[in-house]
Protein backbone atom coordinates (compact mmCIF):
# COMPACT_ATOMS: atom_id res chain seq x y z
CA UNK A 1 0.00 0.00 0.00
CA UNK A 2 1.07 3.36 -1.14
CA UNK A 3 0.47 7.05 0.57
CA UNK A 4 -0.08 8.97 -2.50
CA UNK A 5 -1.35 11.87 -1.29
CA UNK A 6 -3.30 13.87 2.23
CA UNK A 7 -5.64 16.36 2.00
CA UNK A 8 -5.93 19.51 4.14
CA UNK A 9 -8.68 17.94 6.44
CA UNK A 10 -6.21 14.89 6.89
CA UNK A 11 -7.97 12.29 4.42
CA UNK A 12 -5.26 10.51 2.87
CA UNK A 13 -5.18 8.73 -0.47
CA UNK A 14 -3.68 5.40 -0.57
CA UNK A 15 -3.40 3.31 -3.69
CA UNK A 16 -3.64 -0.97 -2.92
CA UNK A 17 -3.02 -3.64 -5.00
CA UNK A 18 -5.21 -6.79 -3.57
CA UNK A 19 -5.11 -10.24 -4.71
CA UNK A 20 -5.32 -12.50 -1.95
CA UNK A 21 -5.43 -12.11 2.20
CA UNK A 22 -4.48 -14.34 4.93
CA UNK A 23 -6.36 -14.72 7.92
CA UNK A 24 -5.71 -16.61 11.33
CA UNK A 25 -2.98 -18.69 9.12
CA UNK A 26 -5.54 -19.57 6.09
CA UNK A 27 -4.81 -18.16 2.23
CA UNK A 28 -7.93 -16.72 0.84
CA UNK A 29 -8.02 -15.92 -3.08
CA UNK A 30 -10.46 -12.90 -4.39
CA UNK A 31 -13.06 -13.55 -6.89
CA UNK A 32 -12.03 -10.60 -9.11
CA UNK A 33 -13.87 -10.58 -12.48
CA UNK A 34 -10.71 -10.72 -15.43
CA UNK A 35 -13.27 -8.42 -17.45
CA UNK A 36 -13.87 -5.72 -14.51
CA UNK A 37 -17.71 -6.32 -14.26
CA UNK A 38 -19.28 -6.03 -11.12
CA UNK A 39 -23.24 -6.09 -9.82
CA UNK A 40 -24.63 -3.04 -9.02
CA UNK A 41 -26.18 -3.13 -5.29
CA UNK A 42 -27.35 -0.77 -2.71
CA UNK A 43 -27.25 -0.63 1.00
CA UNK A 44 -30.20 -1.82 3.10
CA UNK A 45 -29.70 1.68 5.07
CA UNK A 46 -29.58 4.03 1.97
CA UNK A 47 -30.87 7.22 2.78
CA UNK A 48 -33.12 10.09 1.37
CA UNK A 49 -32.08 13.35 3.66
CA UNK A 50 -31.97 11.18 6.59
CA UNK A 51 -34.86 8.81 5.74
CA UNK A 52 -35.11 5.94 4.69
CA UNK A 53 -35.13 4.29 1.77
CA UNK A 54 -37.14 0.88 0.35
CA UNK A 55 -34.61 -0.90 -1.70
CA UNK A 56 -35.76 -3.52 -4.03
CA UNK A 57 -34.54 -7.26 -2.30
CA UNK A 58 -33.12 -8.23 -5.46
CA UNK A 59 -30.13 -5.33 -5.76
CA UNK A 60 -30.46 -5.21 -1.44
CA UNK A 61 -26.98 -5.53 0.11
CA UNK A 62 -26.60 -6.30 3.84
CA UNK A 63 -23.32 -5.88 5.83
CA UNK A 64 -24.90 -7.66 8.49
CA UNK A 65 -25.55 -10.70 6.09
CA UNK A 66 -23.62 -11.04 3.51
CA UNK A 67 -24.47 -13.43 0.64
CA UNK A 68 -22.68 -12.28 -2.33
CA UNK A 69 -21.42 -14.99 -5.11
CA UNK A 70 -19.35 -12.24 -7.23
CA UNK A 71 -17.81 -9.06 -6.98
CA UNK A 72 -20.47 -6.01 -6.28
CA UNK A 73 -20.43 -2.36 -6.49
CA UNK A 74 -22.63 -0.96 -3.64
CA UNK A 75 -23.66 2.74 -3.11
CA UNK A 76 -25.03 3.67 0.60
CA UNK A 77 -24.97 6.58 2.46
CA UNK A 78 -27.28 9.60 1.61
CA UNK A 79 -28.83 10.22 -2.46
CA UNK A 80 -29.34 13.57 -1.52
CA UNK A 81 -26.43 14.96 0.50
CA UNK A 82 -23.83 12.31 0.00
CA UNK A 83 -23.76 8.93 -1.77
CA UNK A 84 -20.86 6.86 -1.15
CA UNK A 85 -19.31 4.00 -3.18
CA UNK A 86 -17.91 0.21 -1.79
CA UNK A 87 -16.40 -2.68 -3.76
CA UNK A 88 -17.46 -5.71 -1.83
CA UNK A 89 -15.17 -9.07 -3.48
CA UNK A 90 -15.90 -12.88 -2.47
CA UNK A 91 -12.58 -14.14 -1.28
CA UNK A 92 -12.91 -18.51 -1.59
CA UNK A 93 -10.29 -21.04 0.83
CA UNK A 94 -8.63 -23.84 -0.60
CA UNK A 95 -11.60 -25.84 -1.13
CA UNK A 96 -12.90 -22.67 -3.36
CA UNK A 97 -15.59 -22.21 -1.00
CA UNK A 98 -16.48 -18.61 -0.32
CA UNK A 99 -15.92 -18.12 2.90
CA UNK A 100 -14.70 -14.23 3.15
CA UNK A 101 -15.21 -10.76 1.80
CA UNK A 102 -13.07 -8.21 0.82
CA UNK A 103 -14.68 -4.55 1.50
CA UNK A 104 -12.79 -1.53 -0.20
CA UNK A 105 -14.24 2.39 -0.19
CA UNK A 106 -13.77 3.74 -3.28
CA UNK A 107 -12.42 7.06 -3.70
CA UNK A 108 -14.33 9.38 -5.99
CA UNK A 109 -11.68 9.90 -8.81
CA UNK A 110 -12.54 5.63 -9.33
CA UNK A 111 -16.88 5.98 -9.02
CA UNK A 112 -18.90 8.71 -7.78
CA UNK A 113 -22.75 7.94 -7.27
CA UNK A 114 -24.69 11.22 -8.05
CA UNK A 115 -28.89 11.66 -8.41
CA UNK A 116 -30.23 14.48 -10.55
CA UNK A 117 -33.68 14.38 -12.01
CA UNK A 118 -34.63 11.33 -10.18
CA UNK A 119 -32.14 9.40 -11.45
CA UNK A 120 -29.07 8.11 -9.88
CA UNK A 121 -26.03 7.29 -11.91
CA UNK A 122 -22.65 6.14 -11.47
CA UNK A 123 -19.80 7.58 -13.42
CA UNK A 124 -16.29 5.26 -14.10
CA UNK A 125 -13.24 5.85 -16.28
CA UNK A 126 -15.35 3.73 -18.47
CA UNK A 127 -18.56 6.16 -18.86
CA UNK A 128 -21.50 6.84 -17.09
CA UNK A 129 -24.04 3.86 -15.82
CA UNK A 130 -28.06 4.51 -14.90
CA UNK A 131 -28.30 2.31 -12.20
CA UNK A 132 -31.17 2.98 -10.46
CA UNK A 133 -34.72 5.60 -10.45
CA UNK A 134 -36.02 7.48 -7.31
CA UNK A 135 -39.74 7.60 -6.67
CA UNK A 136 -40.68 9.08 -3.79
CA UNK A 137 -38.77 6.85 -0.87
CA UNK A 138 -38.40 4.76 -3.09
CA UNK A 139 -35.21 3.55 -5.63
CA UNK A 140 -36.42 0.92 -9.03
CA UNK A 141 -33.57 -0.61 -11.19
CA UNK A 142 -35.79 -1.83 -13.45
CA UNK A 143 -34.18 -0.84 -16.89
CA UNK A 144 -30.68 0.15 -15.44
CA UNK A 145 -27.50 -1.18 -15.21
CA UNK A 146 -27.41 -4.13 -13.02
CA UNK A 147 -23.75 -5.13 -13.94
CA UNK A 148 -20.99 -2.83 -15.07
CA UNK A 149 -17.62 -2.05 -16.37
CA UNK A 150 -14.30 -0.61 -14.02
CA UNK A 151 -11.66 -2.13 -16.27
CA UNK A 152 -9.22 0.82 -14.07
CA UNK A 153 -9.57 -1.51 -10.96
CA UNK A 154 -8.75 -4.89 -12.37
CA UNK A 155 -4.95 -5.63 -12.26
CA UNK A 156 -3.46 -8.22 -14.85
CA UNK A 157 -2.84 -10.56 -12.15
CA UNK A 158 -6.20 -10.58 -11.03
CA UNK A 159 -5.81 -8.23 -8.55
CA UNK A 160 -7.56 -5.01 -7.50
CA UNK A 161 -5.79 -1.42 -8.18
CA UNK A 162 -7.98 1.22 -7.16
CA UNK A 163 -7.62 4.27 -4.62
CA UNK A 164 -9.14 4.06 -1.49
CA UNK A 165 -9.22 6.93 0.96
CA UNK A 166 -9.18 6.46 5.04
CA UNK A 167 -8.87 9.14 7.67
CA UNK A 168 -5.78 9.65 9.53
CA UNK A 169 -6.53 10.62 13.17
CA UNK A 170 -4.90 12.13 15.69
CA UNK A 171 -1.58 10.74 16.78
CA UNK A 172 -1.13 8.90 13.18
CA UNK A 173 -1.84 12.19 11.68
CA UNK A 174 1.20 13.80 13.98
CA UNK A 175 3.28 11.27 13.09
CA UNK A 176 3.12 10.83 9.28
CA UNK A 177 3.49 14.83 9.21
CA UNK A 178 7.01 14.70 11.37
CA UNK A 179 8.31 12.17 9.79
CA UNK A 180 7.26 13.56 6.29
CA UNK A 181 9.36 16.50 6.74
CA UNK A 182 11.92 14.61 8.70
CA UNK A 183 12.65 12.93 5.99
CA UNK A 184 11.91 15.43 3.09
CA UNK A 185 14.61 17.63 5.10
CA UNK A 186 17.06 14.94 5.01
CA UNK A 187 16.30 14.03 1.17
CA UNK A 188 17.27 17.60 0.18
CA UNK A 189 20.46 17.68 1.86
CA UNK A 190 21.60 14.39 0.59
CA UNK A 191 20.67 15.34 -2.69
CA UNK A 192 22.91 18.48 -2.21
CA UNK A 193 25.92 16.59 -1.12
CA UNK A 194 25.58 14.34 -4.35
CA UNK A 195 25.42 17.86 -6.13
CA UNK A 196 28.72 19.25 -4.79
CA UNK A 197 30.30 15.92 -5.33
CA UNK A 198 29.39 15.83 -9.16
CA UNK A 199 30.87 19.45 -9.26
CA UNK A 200 34.29 18.22 -8.18
CA UNK A 201 35.59 17.78 -11.71
CA UNK A 202 39.46 16.16 -11.57
CA UNK A 203 39.27 15.59 -7.93
CA UNK A 204 40.94 12.41 -6.17
CA UNK A 205 38.73 9.64 -6.54
CA UNK A 206 39.67 8.15 -3.12
CA UNK A 207 38.94 11.14 -1.58
CA UNK A 208 35.31 11.53 -3.37
CA UNK A 209 35.10 7.47 -2.06
CA UNK A 210 35.56 8.34 1.25
CA UNK A 211 32.96 11.33 1.27
CA UNK A 212 30.42 10.01 0.15
CA UNK A 213 31.56 7.00 2.74
CA UNK A 214 30.98 9.03 5.50
CA UNK A 215 28.53 11.61 4.93
CA UNK A 216 25.98 9.42 2.23
CA UNK A 217 26.20 6.16 5.10
CA UNK A 218 25.11 8.78 7.97
CA UNK A 219 22.41 10.24 6.15
CA UNK A 220 20.88 7.03 4.61
CA UNK A 221 21.51 5.22 8.36
CA UNK A 222 19.35 8.55 10.09
CA UNK A 223 16.39 7.90 7.28
CA UNK A 224 16.94 4.02 8.15
CA UNK A 225 16.39 4.70 11.77
CA UNK A 226 13.20 7.46 11.16
CA UNK A 227 11.22 5.13 8.82
CA UNK A 228 11.73 1.85 11.22
CA UNK A 229 10.67 4.68 14.29
CA UNK A 230 7.91 5.21 12.08
CA UNK A 231 6.35 1.63 11.24
CA UNK A 232 7.13 0.73 15.02
CA UNK A 233 4.70 3.75 16.41
CA UNK A 234 2.15 2.85 13.43
CA UNK A 235 2.24 -1.21 15.49
CA UNK A 236 0.76 0.94 18.50
CA UNK A 237 -1.93 2.29 16.55
CA UNK A 238 -3.90 -0.41 15.17
CA UNK A 239 -6.44 -1.10 17.83
CA UNK A 240 -10.48 -0.03 17.94
CA UNK A 241 -11.41 3.25 17.28
CA UNK A 242 -14.82 4.80 17.14
CA UNK A 243 -16.53 7.78 15.45
CA UNK A 244 -20.27 8.64 15.87
CA UNK A 245 -22.86 10.23 13.13
CA UNK A 246 -26.25 12.10 12.81
CA UNK A 247 -28.06 11.28 9.87
CA UNK A 248 -24.87 9.94 8.29
CA UNK A 249 -23.89 13.86 8.18
CA UNK A 250 -19.77 13.67 8.60
CA UNK A 251 -18.12 12.39 11.74
CA UNK A 252 -17.31 13.12 15.39
CA UNK A 253 -14.48 11.73 17.17
CA UNK A 254 -15.74 10.50 20.98
CA UNK A 255 -13.79 12.16 23.83
CA UNK A 256 -11.85 9.16 26.11
CA UNK A 257 -12.40 11.62 28.93
CA UNK A 258 -15.17 11.52 31.66
CA UNK A 259 -14.65 14.95 32.66
CA UNK A 260 -15.34 16.28 29.13
CA UNK A 261 -17.66 13.81 27.20
CA UNK A 262 -18.31 14.55 23.21
CA UNK A 263 -21.94 16.15 22.99
CA UNK A 264 -24.34 13.94 20.32
CA UNK A 265 -27.61 14.68 18.95
CA UNK A 266 -29.88 11.75 19.61
CA UNK A 267 -32.00 11.65 16.62
CA UNK A 268 -30.72 9.38 13.85
CA UNK A 269 -27.36 8.48 15.77
CA UNK A 270 -25.14 5.79 15.05
CA UNK A 271 -21.77 4.37 16.29
CA UNK A 272 -19.35 3.60 13.61
CA UNK A 273 -16.65 0.91 14.84
CA UNK A 274 -13.60 0.54 13.42
CA UNK A 275 -10.28 0.79 13.42
CA UNK A 276 -7.83 3.71 12.57
CA UNK A 277 -6.83 2.08 9.36
CA UNK A 278 -10.21 1.85 8.57
CA UNK A 279 -9.43 -2.33 9.04
CA UNK A 280 -7.66 -2.36 5.81
CA UNK A 281 -4.54 -3.04 6.93
CA UNK A 282 -5.78 -5.37 10.18
CA UNK A 283 -8.85 -7.08 9.43
CA UNK A 284 -11.51 -7.43 12.58
CA UNK A 285 -13.01 -10.62 13.41
CA UNK A 286 -15.58 -9.87 15.63
CA UNK A 287 -16.98 -6.16 17.24
CA UNK A 288 -18.73 -5.26 20.58
CA UNK A 289 -20.02 -1.85 21.21
CA UNK A 290 -22.06 -1.70 24.60
CA UNK A 291 -23.08 0.75 27.49
CA UNK A 292 -21.19 -0.21 30.60
CA UNK A 293 -21.40 2.99 32.82
CA UNK A 294 -23.83 5.81 33.39
CA UNK A 295 -23.10 9.01 35.24
CA UNK A 296 -25.43 11.70 36.41
CA UNK A 297 -23.54 14.00 38.55
CA UNK A 298 -21.57 12.04 41.64
CA UNK A 299 -23.60 9.32 41.07
CA UNK A 300 -23.42 6.54 38.88
CA UNK A 301 -24.53 2.88 37.62
CA UNK A 302 -21.78 0.88 38.43
CA UNK A 303 -22.39 2.95 42.37
CA UNK A 304 -25.39 1.08 42.72
CA UNK A 305 -27.90 4.37 41.75
CA UNK A 306 -31.16 3.03 40.41
CA UNK A 307 -32.06 5.74 38.02
CA UNK A 308 -28.33 5.34 36.52
CA UNK A 309 -28.84 1.63 36.66
CA UNK A 310 -32.11 2.22 34.31
CA UNK A 311 -30.58 4.65 32.00
CA UNK A 312 -27.58 1.49 31.40
CA UNK A 313 -30.35 -0.78 30.96
CA UNK A 314 -32.28 1.59 28.53
CA UNK A 315 -29.11 2.23 26.07
CA UNK A 316 -28.06 -1.09 26.02
CA UNK A 317 -31.73 -2.04 24.38
CA UNK A 318 -31.98 -3.18 20.58
CA UNK A 319 -28.03 -2.49 19.03
CA UNK A 320 -25.86 -2.13 21.59
CA UNK A 321 -24.74 -5.00 23.59
CA UNK A 322 -24.39 -7.52 21.39
CA UNK A 323 -21.30 -9.56 19.74
CA UNK A 324 -21.58 -8.50 16.11
CA UNK A 325 -19.24 -9.26 12.82
CA UNK A 326 -16.21 -7.87 12.05
CA UNK A 327 -17.73 -6.30 8.79
CA UNK A 328 -20.19 -4.50 10.62
CA UNK A 329 -19.30 -0.67 10.33
CA UNK A 330 -22.52 1.13 11.76
CA UNK A 331 -24.30 0.61 14.75
CA UNK A 332 -27.75 2.54 15.53
CA UNK A 333 -28.17 4.09 18.97
CA UNK A 334 -32.18 4.63 20.44
CA UNK A 335 -31.51 4.58 23.91
CA UNK A 336 -29.54 7.29 25.24
CA UNK A 337 -31.32 10.34 26.80
CA UNK A 338 -30.05 13.62 27.75
CA UNK A 339 -29.05 14.57 31.44
CA UNK A 340 -26.22 11.79 31.40
CA UNK A 341 -23.38 10.81 30.57
CA UNK A 342 -22.40 7.88 29.16
CA UNK A 343 -19.21 5.20 29.12
CA UNK A 344 -19.34 3.22 26.04
CA UNK A 345 -16.68 0.40 25.31
CA UNK A 346 -15.80 -0.50 21.94
CA UNK A 347 -13.97 -4.17 22.03
CA UNK A 348 -12.73 -5.97 19.03
CA UNK A 349 -11.10 -9.40 18.56
CA UNK A 350 -8.93 -9.88 15.61
CA UNK A 351 -8.28 -13.27 13.75
CA UNK A 352 -5.59 -14.13 16.30
CA UNK A 353 -7.23 -14.14 19.14
CA UNK A 354 -6.39 -10.90 20.38
CA UNK A 355 -8.73 -8.68 22.21
CA UNK A 356 -8.22 -5.05 22.60
CA UNK A 357 -10.99 -2.80 24.15
CA UNK A 358 -11.59 1.24 24.37
CA UNK A 359 -13.54 3.66 26.42
CA UNK A 360 -15.53 6.30 25.66
CA UNK A 361 -17.96 9.12 27.11
CA UNK A 362 -20.56 10.59 25.58
CA UNK A 363 -23.50 12.82 25.96
CA UNK A 364 -26.43 13.93 25.02
CA UNK A 365 -27.82 17.50 24.17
Amino acid sequence: MKLVGMADNYVAKFQARVSHMTLDGVDYVLKVPAAGGFDVMFDKDLKASGSAVTVPDAVKFDADNINLKEPAVVIGGDINTGMTVMIIVPATGNDGVISAYATLQVFDETAKATLAGGTITLTTADGTYTIANVSGSAIATTGCTKRLVLSDVVGNDGELYLPIVTEICGDIRDLIAKQVTTLDALVDELNNILNNINSYNGTINGWIDDYVDEYLRKYLDQINDDVTFFFNSINRRFGPFMVASNKNKGFKRLSESKSYPTELVKGDLAFHPTSKTMELIVPLARKHVAVTNVFKGSASAQGGDATCKAALKKANTDNLNKVVDGVVRKIEVNGMESGYVYEVAYSVLDFEGNISTKKYYVTIK
